[in-house]
């Protein structure tokens, strides 16, 4: 009997293959995690391999293509050696001293690498390759989607992986750069020569990264105590400026004055400012009211709630995302504005958009909660402990049951959804490979069918189970979240005209 497929819709599968400058064969080549690495805060091990993928079911991708921002790679006198550079980079990257050197350097420039990790993953599509050692089993293979049709078309053979492309930081575009800043015109071409020319169409672009990228601020995503070294303040909690409204309209293309026969781009909310994310929201309401036979929706790719009832002005007035919020929150959840309030869930779910499940550990839980999780052992007299995955499954729970419940109980005049279509508003976005601490019972692709049998448990056996399901059954809304409703939200946008 074949598995149910898996859905996830962001990932970086390349993005460790391309930087080392392998080639496109090694986005098949696993990299498990040993002994005890799946219980290690750096992840030194594969997450998404198309190995690792195949034997999880996973058959549609929302593939995320990234140019390694400069400030991921710091001088070497704050880390106080050469030495310890070269192995952290060695160590994270799987790449040489030479290649951190380049990624410091003025040669490297952002929108060549983008051009380079696209060129590198197509020159894999449509290779078959074999993840086992059984003869009688058919070869894998991944095939890049062109639209909802050829999507569909592909999750046909059970063994193909229909793959979209998206793109995580607008810095992609070469929006910003040490030596040479750009002119707006030059960051508009690229973007026309991306979203225009590419073979395959980018379904989102996430806006925003953890850096400066002189289109819009970014919300504080990394913590004390190595925020020191990975220095966000340029930019943090800053809103659009003039190129970046300028970069943010031609992307949308809401006229389609300069991509009609092309699918649209959407914009993922993740990693941009409160401040952004404001105006952004206000932007895309004005349209979707002007125009609602073709609204757009709003999208995060890697999502996560931050649990705050307040309305997005108090949130903004007022100091936030300070490592003392984090340590002393009393609640189940991370209050940092990387995570989305509920009036955010609200106006999401009211513009038809997807929200991804993230599963990085520190974005997901506060400091107590995680404390808690992880304080449950993996075994327990020598055998697997059952506990053990329903504690990391109850950190997920809480962000289901969050966006839920905000769905259900809202009183806003503006709020017209059917709160039962909350369920049509949850996906995984897992941001495997993204170099994150993910959850110890989930840590790669291949466990992901676990998951979703542990979400099952974990909704039939809730206390609030009927106020929670809304008259579906677990099966039902678990398959909703892993597959169906990533889905169903390609095909509604993943082809030149839109349907509603």
């Amino acid at each position: 009997m074949t598995p149910p497929p898996i859905a996830d819709i962001h990932a970086h599968p390349s993005f460790l293959p391309w930087n080392a400058q392998e080639n496109p064969s090694q986005l098949w080549t696993p990299h498990p995690p040993r002994w005890n690495q799946h219980r290690w805060k750096i992840t030194t091990y594969a997450q998404s391999d198309f190995t690792t993928m195949a034997r999880g079911n996973v058959r549609l991708l929302w593939t995320s293509l990234y140019p390694l921002e400069r400030g991921f790679v710091p001088d070497a006198r704050l880390l106080g050696s050469k030495r310890l550079l070269t192995r952290v980079g060695q160590t994270l990257l799987r790449t040489s001293k030479e290649r951190l050197r380049f990624f410091r350097s003025e040669d490297y420039d952002y929108f060549d690498s983008l051009q380079g990790e696209y060129e590198f993953f197509a020159a894999g599509e449509n290779l078959a390759h074999d993840i086992s050692s059984n003869q009688g089993e058919e070869p894998w293979s991944y095939t890049i989607g062109r639209d909802i049709q050829h999507v569909n078309e592909t999750l046909e053979s059970p063994q193909r992986i229909a793959v979209v492309l998206t793109i995580e930081g607008a810095h992609a575009f070469g929006s910003v750069h040490p030596a040479r800043p750009p002119k707006t015109e030059d960051v508009l071409d690229r973007v026309d020569r991306v979203l225009g020319s590419w073979d395959h169409p980018v379904f989102c672009v996430t806006f925003c990264h953890h850096f400066q990228n002189a289109l819009c601020g970014h919300a504080r995503s990394i913590y004390a105590p190595i925020h020191r070294i990975f220095d966000q303040s340029d930019g943090l909690d800053t809103g659009f400026t003039e190129m970046g409204r300028a970069v943010l309209d031609r992307i949308l293309d809401l006229d389609q004055k300069h991509r009609p026969d092309r699918i649209p781009t959407r914009i993922d909310l993740k990693h941009m400012s409160l401040a952004g994310r404001w105006e952004l929201y206000q932007r895309i309401e004005d349209h979707n009211r002007a125009h609602p036979d073709n609204p757009v929706p709003l999208l995060v790719s890697h999502f996560a709630a931050s649990g705050n009832p307040k309305t997005i002005p108090d949130i903004l007035a007022s100091p936030h995302d300070s490592d003392q919020e984090y340590a002393s929150t009393p609640g189940v959840f991370n209050p940092w504005t990387i995570n989305f309030c509920d009036e955010e869930i609200l106006r999401i779910h009211q513009s038809g958009g997807l929200l991804g499940l993230i599963l990085e550990q520190r974005i997901l839980a506060s400091k107590r909660e995680l404390r808690r999780v992880r304080s449950v052992p993996e075994k327990k007299y020598g055998r697997p402990n059952p506990e053990f995955n329903r504690a990391w499954g109850e950190l997920l729970l809480n962000h289901i049951r969050q966006v839920i419940t905000v769905c259900r109980d809202a009183r806003k005049s503006w709020y017209t959804r059917d709160p039962q279509s909350a369920w049509d508003l949850l996906a995984l976005g897992t941001d495997y490979d993204g170099k994150i601490n993910v959850t110890d019972a989930f840590p790669t692709s291949e466990q992901l069918p676990q998951l979703e049998r542990t979400l099952v448990e974990l909704l039939d056996q809730a206390p609030d189970r009927d106020d929670l399901l809304l008259g579906l059954d677990p099966d039902r809304a678990a398959r909703k979240i892993v597959f169906e409703n990533t889905r169903s939200f390609l095909d509604r946008h993943f082809r030149t005209v839109p349907i509603r």
